[in-house]
């Protein structure tokens, strides 16, 4: 299946339920959606990693601070059209 801070459908059920707020991920979760050493390999490279998670509505990557998934990829990504 597909990574709960990158998939869409998360998202919508939380809509359905009438959700406002703000969407935050497991430290380190963005991340391990593409390192297979530390988790799901689930995409190979930080940009995909980091469009998975918006696509899927994760406000706030709680990793490492300025080293965090978003931090990293984010720029390169929209630089290569991710």
């Amino acid at each position: 299946g597909k990574p709960t801070c990158g998939n869409p459908e998360s998202y919508n059920i939380l809509k359905e339920w009438g959700y406002e707020g703000y969407i935050t991920s497991d430290t380190d979760s963005c991340e391990s959606i593409y390192d297979s050493k530390k988790g799901h390999g689930y995409v190979k490279t930080g940009e995909e990693a980091t469009a998975l998670c918006l696509q899927g509505s994760t406000d706030i990557d709680s990793g490492h601070g300025l080293l965090s998934t978003y931090n990293r990829y984010l720029e390169s990504g929209v630089q290569n059209g991710v």
